[in-house]
């Protein structure tokens, strides 16, 4: 059988130069050769196509070309028929005359047309230390007959293989995992992998997080939502993926607000009075250090507690219709462990963005 498939290609080449030399031009239709752009890093092995487009309205039967490309940057391994050209029952011979070309004959003993596709894919291996920059492959002594032994007009369409930099690092999580009390927020790091990145909660009624995508390394933030644990994928866009396991802790609506020692302020109930009633909230508050004369917190997140789950038999935290914002029990934890305090707020202002209060009033819990 592999005999056969060598004595058919042989006949294939040599009624294919015999076709060559007396081939008279014949194109009504547009038909190109276009050859793939592709890019990797140093080291990495890449595959190259040449394709054929508009080949099936003028019939072409086979083709001819050399491919030159930089042989100081790619180092050329193999070339296998590509799919257009084997459906067609055609058959490829290659050869290298040169460190810089590559030799590509599709030829068959058959009438078939070449359907659009490709016809041949080149495997080539970018050189350790190669620069980066885009190197050209280009194809050159064309010739396309067609069924009849007509040569075909054809454009060509010169490639690019780009070279990029280091190799990146391994899409990474850090922390890997968190543990979240209800309520409150996290941050993890991106960083690795190839950017853009998709970034998706398992379950959001569990943790959500912002943002949804990233264009290049960076902080996202997980919000603890209610008890229970998921998970949140990190997706790059080789389509590489990372986890973060999150741990949500169910929180009591009536323990005391948390000031950790970054001066993050978490409230797990306020108690908002209105003129149409009392609802639920939470929220959290971040220091805004560029007052120097004040001490402002601005509103980084929040959420509304459903009144079934309000919970009205301790002290919560209040805010007032004039926007008068008391905590009566704040554990604020430092370097010397964690004291009891409450602070009274006033409302400052609000733009499209922030909203800020102002601490107006503070003291020890006895």
């Amino acid at each position: 059988m592999k005999e056969g498939r060598n004595y058919r290609s042989f006949m294939g080449i040599i009624s294919f130069i015999f076709i060559m030399m007396f081939c008279i031009s014949a194109s009504a239709y547009a038909t190109d050769l276009v050859v793939e752009n592709v890019s990797g890093f140093p080291g990495d092995d890449i595959v190259v196509s040449v394709s054929l487009q508009g080949g099936g309205s003028n019939n072409v039967a086979g083709a001819q070309f050399d491919v030159i490309f930089d042989d100081s940057k790619l180092t050329f391994q193999s070339a296998t028929i590509g799919s257009a050209a084997d459906a067609a029952d055609k058959d490829l011979s290659s050869s290298s005359p040169a460190s810089d070309t590559v030799r590509c004959l599709i030829v068959g003993m058959n009438r078939n047309v070449i359907a659009d596709g490709d016809l041949v894919e080149l495997s080539f291996r970018i050189k350790d230390g190669a620069a980066q920059g885009a190197y050209e492959i280009s194809l050159e002594q064309v010739m396309v007959p067609n069924i009849d032994a007509q040569s075909v007009t054809v454009g060509v369409t010169t490639g690019f293989v780009t070279v990029q930099g280091d190799s990146p690092a391994d899409l990474s999580l850090n922390p890997a995992s968190l543990s979240i009390a209800q309520g409150s927020s996290k941050t993890a790091m991106i960083s690795g992998g190839t950017a853009p990145y998709s970034i998706i909660s398992n379950n959001s009624s569990v943790a959500s997080v912002q943002p949804s995508s990233l264009a290049s390394e960076g902080q996202i933030t997980v919000n603890g939502i209610a008890g229970g644990s998921t998970i949140i994928n990190v997706i790059d866009s080789n389509g590489d993926q990372v986890s973060l396991n999150v741990t949500v802790t169910s929180a009591s609506l009536c323990d005391p607000a948390v000031l950790t020692d970054d001066l993050l302020l978490q409230v797990p109930q306020l108690l908002y009075q209105t003129l149409f009633g009392a609802f639920g909230l939470w929220v959290e508050f971040e220091y805004v250090p560029e007052f120097e004369d004040s001490i402002v917190f601005m509103v980084s997140n929040f959420g509304i507690i459903d009144d079934e789950d309000l919970d009205t038999s301790c002290q919560s935290a209040s805010l007032n219709d004039a926007l008068e914002l008391q905590i009566p029990r704040v554990n604020f934890e430092t370097l010397f462990g964690t004291m009891q305090i409450w602070i009274d707020f006033d409302y400052l202002y609000a733009d499209e963005d922030d909203l800020l209060f102002q601490v107006t009033n503070f003291g020890f819990v006895d």
